[in-house]
């Protein structure tokens, strides 16, 4: 909400006129108000409320030919032009909203007050005080009896507008230099309707596109060798021979070696088996056969480097061994 920072640049009235209490004191130019046409029924006012700004929202009410309702967000500023806005605003059947995350303090209270309709979020920030003077460079004047009696007139006009005692009250009440932040309470007896600003759910999440490996252009067999051999210094072409076999080559090979083949059957499952063991006893070589597939594997016990190539698909599976145990997994 906001605070009345009623910078006295003189009231809409003979008598306030009369009491010499019309001295104007201009707004920073940094921050004086401005007024923007959000659509044809809508206008923003934005900043502090300054001198001849009723001109400057006359303007935008041309700007704006089916104008229903004004946006504010302001911490106040001088009550002559504040009030005169507010007079053309009551003059209609209109709606003045604080922005969400704003506030309308002091001097913009007024025409919050005018408006036929109110509204705020819940995030917005309303709050009003007693009227004050203030000289050039911007401090503010000890309150006098003038400003009391600015203050009464000000406190007339919000009775006359319909504004709750509890309000104009606090206004009274309310020192220049503080401001008092109306409650909940105070807003309900103001019917002001609390908005919600609207939630905007974030865009479903889309998983990138998967994104295959890169191929490796080296030959299966070029592979293993790389990864299990090649620290061993056994010869690739020796190697290559045998991973060049197709499957009954491979079988062949094994058994004109010496290799038996074992059958390993349980759980409805047989697995057959071959294998060799290098001179050394460092790496073995193996067959297998589960559920019709079939792979040739290299073992490095030496390194605990390992790796099985898919007879039928240019695959390699990498392993690397696990503890004491003869236990292999994927690398």
């Amino acid at each position: 909400m906001t605070t009345l920072r009623n910078t006295v640049s003189g009231f809409a009235s003979a008598a306030a006129m009369a009491l010499g209490l019309a001295t104007f004191v201009p707004a920073k130019p940094a921050l004086a108000a401005t007024f923007a046409t959000t659509d044809a029924a809508t206008i923003t006012m934005t900043g502090e409320i300054d001198l001849s700004d009723e001109q400057k929202f006359l303007a935008a009410r041309r700007n704006a030919p089916n104008f229903r309702k004004l946006v504010v967000n302001s911490p106040g500023g001088s009550i002559f032009p504040a009030y005169l806005i507010g007079k053309d605003l009551r003059a209609g059947s209109y709606e003045v909203q604080v922005a969400n995350n704003g506030e309308c303090v002091s001097a913009c209270t007024l025409l919050f007050a005018a408006a036929a309709e109110r509204s705020a979020y819940s995030s917005s920030r309303i709050a009003v005080h007693s009227a004050s003077t203030f000289e050039a460079d911007g401090t503010r004047n000890p309150e006098t009896d003038k400003d009391l009696v600015i203050t009464a007139r000000i406190a007339r006009s919000l009775k006359d507008w319909g504004t709750p005692p509890v309000i104009i009250g606090k206004m009274i009440g309310t020192p220049g230099e503080e401001a008092a932040i109306l409650t909940d309470s105070d807003l309900q007896a103001w019917n002001v309707r609390i908005l919600t600003a609207r939630y905007a759910p974030p865009p479903p999440y889309t998983s990138p596109p998967a994104i295959p490996p890169p191929t490796d252009p080296r030959p299966k067999g070029q592979r293993i060798y790389d990864f299990a051999l090649a620290s061993e210094g056994t010869p690739m072409s020796t190697f290559s021979e045998i991973i060049d076999y197709s499957w009954t080559g491979k079988v062949e090979y094994f058994m004109s070696m010496g290799a038996h083949i074992t059958k390993d059957c349980g759980g409805g499952t047989c697995k057959y088996r071959s294998g060799l063991w290098s001179p050394n006893q460092q790496v073995r070589y193996y067959l297998q056969n589960v559920h019709g597939q079939r792979v040739f594997c290299v073992k490095n016990y030496r390194t605990g480097l390992g790796a099985c190539a898919i007879q039928d698909t240019d695959e390699v599976v990498y392993l690397r061994k696990v503890g004491a145990n003869d236990r292999w997994v994927k690398a």
